[in-house]
């Protein structure tokens, strides 16, 4: 971070199976974002959202895309951390997304970063794939930069900087499956990379961790730095079943409410040594991908999505090769029901790469016009994808995981 902003490097992610395999209710707000004296280029456009007031200059429908994940990027948010933050959000948020990287340089004046939260914008520049759209590096950097943003405008007291930028980096993880996001993936290239951290001791003590100010923490910005607070936060939300849950949620709740952290973390979890050891642990014994089934659940998520909105336009599919193998931009749905036909290649993609690793896919029958998409993996766990109609528009799209057999037994 730069002076009184909150800044990221510019580490662009890429996040796909092949290579890798935590408040309020949002409702629209009456109040708009105050106006900023943003330097912003000529042709930059504003969008309304329930959440945000988006000013942009990229395409229209990249403004489309961006508007929907915005949305439901913040409802993710406020479902995760419901309950843990003293505050709520009383105005839209501004958010600027420039289409060239030297106007989001200009108008930030942060070299070097991808997006900022400057303490009232949210900024970030843009990075296209090799097919010319918005990468997921971007969405990774805005899902990220916008959770420090949500959480100035949530929050009553202060969190200590490795919980905010690792909650941050929780949720730059999620993958968008176009009604909403699934978070707590485990990207296996960077559980690899912790692994060997760990080992070699290069990362910082938990203490010095856990007393890293904001300034200290920008004053070096270390890629390390961000696996570790990431790490921890993902340790508390998820290992040993959860075991963690309710003492992280105290925790916040207590810091959130003003009281040091130092006292909120004795009150909910006692040592920050036996917490060193633990977390270690964790983290070396992972087995290699993970959170297989996750990637998995947002890419039936996304086709059930998809699905639906074909199936609510009178198109029917006789099996899901047939479906799998349609083109995004030829895939019918109603103009309120858009979503970016990229994201439909996007998932064809994560397909292929469970295809390679024993998954199974299928469209099945349930009642009338609705269908399901069921994966089987290798070990026998499902995740199926369910979607509801309202006449010609798509209703609630819905996944579960049923554990294998097997596994169900173990636990």
């Amino acid at each position: 971070m730069a002076d009184d902003h909150r800044t990221r490097k510019f580490m662009l992610q890429r996040f796909n199976i092949a290579m890798a395999l935590l408040l309020v209710c949002v409702t629209p707000f009456a109040d708009a974002a105050r106006k900023s004296q943003v330097q912003v280029p000529a042709g930059m456009k504003t969008y309304d959202s329930p959440v945000y007031i988006i000013y942009t200059d990229v395409p229209e429908n990249d403004a489309k895309e961006a508007i929907i994940r915005m949305t439901k990027m913040a409802y993710e948010y406020n479902d995760r951390t419901k309950g843990l933050f003293a505050g709520q959000i009383n105005r839209k948020l501004p958010f600027y997304l420039f289409n060239k990287k030297e106007d989001y340089l200009k108008a930030s004046g942060v070299p070097d970063s991808a997006g900022i939260f400057t303490g009232h914008e949210l900024m970030s520049s843009t990075f296209r794939d090799r097919d010319g759209e918005i990468d997921r590096g971007t969405w990774h950097t805005v899902q990220h930069e916008g959770f420090h943003q949500f959480v100035d405008a949530v929050i009553g007291g202060d969190i200590p900087t490795w919980v905010n930028e690792g909650l941050a980096e929780y949720f730059g993880e999620g993958i968008f499956t176009g009604d909403g996001m699934v978070i707590g993936m485990i990207p296996n290239g960077r559980a690899t990379r912790i692994k060997q951290l760990i080992k070699t001791g290069s990362f910082m003590s938990i203490p010095g961790m856990m007393k890293l100010s904001l300034e200290e923490w920008n004053s070096k910005l270390k890629v390390s730095n961000y696996d570790q607070a990431w790490s921890m936060v993902h340790f508390l939300a998820h290992a040993e079943k959860g075991k963690y849950q309710s003492a992280f949620a105290e925790f916040l709740q207590l810091v959130s409410k003003g009281k040091p952290w130092e006292q909120a973390w004795a009150k909910a979890f006692g040592s920050v040594e036996g917490f060193e050891a633990q977390w270690k642990n964790y983290w070396s014994k992972l087995p290699e991908n993970p959170t297989l089934e996750l990637y998995a659940k947002a890419d039936v998520a996304a086709l059930s999505s998809f699905l639906g909105r074909s199936i609510s336009q009178k198109v029917q599919f006789d099996n899901f090769e047939e479906f799998i193998q349609k083109d995004g931009k030829n895939l019918k749905m109603a103009a309120a029901d858009w979503l970016p036909p990229h994201l439909f290649e996007q998932m064809k993609a994560t397909t292929d790469a469970l295809k390679s690793r024993g998954a199974k896919f299928e469209i099945k029958p349930v009642r009338g016009n609705i269908r399901d998409i069921v994966c089987t993996l290798e070990d026998g766990t499902r995740i199926i994808g369910s979607f509801t109609l309202n006449d010609t528009r798509i209703g609630k799209v819905t996944t579960k995981i049923i554990p294998s057999p097997a596994m169900s037994n173990a636990k």
